[in-house]
């Protein structure tokens, strides 16, 4: 997939957009220890890949991938039928995006054939080190490829610091400085997590008849009930409710189980937004599909 300076797509993919995806938490082990892998005769191009059918029980990982919304590009995660390992998870990434993830709707500031030379766990640190070509990016593709790459490896329980290098040189990310040791909440502060963020279900997750899990976070949200529907064939609404954030003020957290109806089958639509007191009107709505199995 040819990759597009990300200010020029954000306009064109906005006319496109219907729906933001999001994230999910997989545990993994947290070994003390140091592993360095030598990858630099790594040279595989990217390749496609499908939608997993696996149970989320079985395996899987998101990647973090970009949604433009309005004016400003969003990162949203979608599921993949992969190890769910931080290694895993990251080369599927950099493969790039497929038709079935919604590539007429998403966008990736990571470049072609990004070659990682090192990968190393260290405690709760992940350092990857590529040949080059982040360093080459604008600010704004920059900031948002060195995102993406940091969310998808801390999905993962046990990995909470980021660090990315070419050479020996840390990767200079705009606003926040050197790429060593960041974290998911240093992303916060880029324009890059939006109002309504949602960690799980992640797009195309397959999700068991008992229910959805779903967990997140909102902006100035404490306190809220947040509405939902779940929509199958033709948008028809299969159940509606609500769920409460919880926390201080800022960026307040959500955490549920949203039980599905007998009649639920093939592909369902989780709608989620914060309704406008007094009109009605639906805020930071986003719309995720999943699969059930």
């Amino acid at each position: 997939m040819t990759r597009f300076s990300l200010r020029a797509m954000c306009a064109v993919a906005f006319v496109l957009t219907s729906c933001v995806v999001v994230g999910c938490s997989v545990p993994t082990a947290n070994n003390d220890t140091t592993t360095t892998e030598d990858l630099s005769s790594t040279t595989e191009a990217p390749v496609v890949v499908t939608p997993p059918t696996t149970s989320p029980a079985d395996n899987g990982a998101s990647i973090y991938i970009l949604k433009p919304d309005s004016d400003r590009l969003h990162l949203v995660p979608v599921w993949r039928g992969v190890d769910a390992t931080p290694k895993s998870a990251l080369t599927e990434l950099l493969r790039g995006l497929t038709l079935q993830d919604g590539s007429d709707q998403l966008v990736t500031a990571l470049p072609e054939r990004l070659v990682i030379d090192k990968f190393e766990t260290q405690g709760d640190l992940v350092a990857v080190q590529f040949e080059s070509g982040l360093e080459t990016l604008s600010d704004p593709d920059r900031q948002a490829a060195v995102g993406q790459i940091v969310y998808t490896l801390t999905q993962f329980d046990g990995v909470a610091r980021v660090s990315i290098s070419y050479g020996s040189t840390p990767v200079a990310v705009p606003g926040l400085g050197p790429a060593v040791g960041l974290t998911r909440d240093a992303f916060l502060i880029t324009g890059l997590i939006n109002n309504l963020f949602v960690d799980r279900p992640a797009w195309h997750e397959p999700v068991a008849i008992a229910g959805i899990p779903i967990s997140g976070k909102g902006l100035d949200t404490v306190d809220t009930n947040l509405n939902y529907e779940i929509q199958g064939a033709g948008g028809t609404v299969l159940q509606d409710g609500f769920v409460t954030t919880t926390g201080a003020v800022g960026w307040a957290t959500f955490v549920d189980f949203l039980g599905l109806p007998v009649t639920a089958k093939g592909e369902l639509h989780l709608v989620l937004y914060e309704p406008v007191a007094g009109t009605g009107e639906h805020r930071f709505t986003q719309i995720i599909p999943v699969q059930v199995q």
